[in-house]
């Protein structure tokens, strides 16, 4: 398997969440913190693998560089639960600046042409009240 282009597929999905409204950033998240995971997910495809996603060209150094701005905006919010950002996708207003630097990110890659289609998939107990699991799949698409 070649890891650094799983990586940099799953980063192109992950910018494209990142640069959509709250609804379909919620959806895409599934039952977890939308907040929490989407700046989990930066880390595991990015940060984890920049190095390797540069050095293999999937990312200029350029690019990299501003996917790392976001990073920055990220963490400089981590340990912050006062002001409300990593409870408020829908009303805080640094989400719109994590979406317009998303936006312009995946500009600055030519992939602005791309959305995306998320599956949901629930599972519920034997009596059908409890969600028990579920699978988020998300596709890009052209």
């Amino acid at each position: 398997m070649n890891y650094a282009k799983y990586h940099y597929e799953e980063l192109v999905k992950l910018l494209v969440v990142l640069s959509s409204d709250a609804e379909t950033q919620l959806k895409a998240c599934g039952i977890g913190n939308a907040e929490d995971e989407l700046a989990i997910d930066l880390e595991t495809y990015f940060t984890e693998n920049k190095e390797q996603l540069v050095n293999e060209n999937y990312l200029s150094p350029d690019v990299a560089s501003d996917i790392e701005e976001l990073d920055r905006f990220f963490e400089a919010r981590s340990g912050n639960d006062d002001d409300g950002f990593w409870t408020g996708i829908e009303t805080h207003g640094d989400w719109n600046k994590v979406r317009d630097i998303a936006d312009a990110i995946l500009k600055k890659m030519g992939k602005d042409n791309l959305s995306i289609n998320i599956q949901v998939e629930n599972k519920y107990g034997r009596f059908g009240k409890n969600l028990i699991s579920q699978t988020v799949k998300i596709e890009l698409v052209e």
